[in-house]
């Protein structure tokens, strides 16, 4: 069978899995309107941090938190920093917290990138160190600058835009864990700022970089043409060169795609959905792989998406009318040791509602959104590109003028299996249940907590895997904030 290490699948024996699981609860806490969003830091053997604000920016008004194994809360206090900026990330990388901040430097006029070292004592590490700085005309205040470590936390990569008479610069810091820089690269991408869009990047264990950007096309095109090209550029440090790869081809319109970096075989891999001029919903996918180190694309495959296949397994719509292969996006690509993907994705839309209501006697219009995250597929991808298998969850999730902060699931790849998690509304109860994906196509669902229990449900959005079989989910349980850790 397919076994996962590191967010990759080595092939293995098949055996039977068993999925059991073990749920820890920490005690509810009142939630309080400053602190609605949630992130989850990470573990140390000190305790579990978490990072709480009133929006889901996180750039400022910042509460961190620090939980004991017990989960029970230890300390919580405002994030210990001095400098006046917006916060970018903050991240926990071996025993301590680095908060990268962006702020103007009134001496020089220019923005200065800094990080903020704290210790496990939530108590900052000396003063803030300076990584580099943005001249003031080239700084682009609405966008933000995208901070992420490899797989094993070695380096530490920046990415962001910046403007250069109104063309777009493409800027990559790369740092050690030691925050020395391995290299500041910038690259001009011939485009205005304005018009280059940046869906997904992503940073190796060797330092090679990769992003996925797109804008508009240069020549005018007809309503037969995507209006928009797609780009795959890869940084490779030890050539340091810039090689770009483009995504998609003039026939087709490309829907949705992102990208994973393969660190057990060194490649990077791009999955996405494509349309056709006049069809409506998707007509195929496409899949590339790239190798990291010798930067040979490897694949390149688009292949069509038939209705009936595509559905084969969802039982209850074969014998349905067809419905076009419309609003589903990807959530996650999982690679595998063997040069294939596992890619997850989920039907979501939003309907607009508009209603009267009175007040005095006189009549009032207003409209609220419905958000819709409906059934979700995971799609076994080969290394040829062609897919072998689909399994389902079969969910209707809705609601109203809230974002869907309670819709979608959580994702938790293990050595037996890939699980999602996922609140579902039967019509009479509100359960948390579980869909497990073995990697020998086996596959199982079911209540996780029962609404009869308590009345709980997780913010799918709020969680990290601390280890390959444990899973922290931030949740609402008897209308207060909890955390609900899973050891599969």
């Amino acid at each position: 069978m397919l076994r996962l290490i590191t967010l990759c699948i080595i092939i293995t024996v098949w055996f039977e899995p068993t999925w059991a699981q073990n749920i820890e609860w920490s005690n509810p806490q009142k939630i309080k309107n400053k602190t609605l969003y949630t992130q989850v830091l990470g573990e140390t053997q000190s305790g579990i941090f978490l990072l709480r604000c009133k929006d889901n920016e996180f750039s400022n008004g910042l509460i961190i938190e620090k939980y004991k194994q017990n989960l029970s809360l230890d300390a919580s206090t405002d994030l210990p920093i001095t400098i006046n900026g917006l916060v970018e990330r903050v991240l926990l990388i071996d025993n301590f917290i680095f908060a990268f901040i962006a702020a103007k430097n009134n001496n020089t006029g220019n923005v200065d990138v800094l990080v903020q070292k704290i210790d496990e004592a939530l108590k900052p590490v000396g003063m803030p160190t300076v990584l580099g700085s943005i001249p003031a005309d080239q700084y682009i205040d609405k966008r933000h600058i995208q901070v992420k470590t490899s797989s094993n936390k070695s380096q530490i990569a920046l990415m962001f835009l910046t403007k250069n008479q109104q063309t777009g610069i493409l800027n990559l810091w790369l740092y050690n864990k030691q925050m020395q820089q391995v290299y500041a690269k910038q690259f001009n991408l011939g485009q205005q700022a304005k018009d280059v869009y940046v869906t997904n990047y992503e940073v190796t264990n060797q330092g090679n970089a990769f992003v996925l950007i797109d804008y508009p096309k240069v020549a005018a095109q007809n309503k037969k043409s995507d209006p928009r090209q797609f780009f795959l550029f890869g940084y490779y440090l030890s050539t340091d060169r810039m090689l770009q790869y483009a995504i998609g081809n003039d026939s087709l319109f490309v829907e949705d795609f992102t990208l994973t970096a393969n660190n057990y075989n060194n490649t990077v891999n791009v999955f996405g959905f494509y349309a056709k001029p006049g069809i409506k919903g998707l007509a195929g996918y496409f899949y590339y792989r790239i190798n990291a180190q010798t930067a040979v694309l490897e694949q390149r495959t688009f292949n069509a998406l038939d209705y009936w296949n595509f559905y084969a397994t969802y039982v209850g719509r074969l014998g349905e009318k067809q419905q076009d292969l419309s609003d589903f996006y990807i959530r996650k690509i999982i690679p595998r040791s063997d040069g294939g993907i596992l890619a997850l994705a989920e039907k979501y839309y939003q309907t607009r509602q508009v209603y009267t209501y009175y007040i005095n006697n006189f009549p009032q219009t207003t409209t609220r959104t419905i958000f819709h995250y409906d059934e979700a597929p995971l799609i076994n991808i080969e290394p040829t590109g062609e897919i072998t298998d689909i399994k389902w969850i079969k969910k209707a999730q809705s609601s109203s003028n809230d974002g869907g902060y309670l819709l979608s699931y959580t994702t938790v790849p293990t050595t037996e299996a890939i699980h999602c998690v996922y609140n579902y509304d039967n019509g009479n109860d509100n359960d948390i249940y579980i869909s497990s994906f073995a990697f020998d196509g086996k596959f199982d669902a079911k209540i996780l907590v029962k609404s009869s229990s308590f009345n709980a449900a997780i913010i799918p959005t709020e969680y990290k895997q601390l280890n390959e079989k444990t899973v922290l989910i931030c949740t609402i349980k008897d209308k207060r904030f909890a955390l609900m850790r899973i050891t599969f």
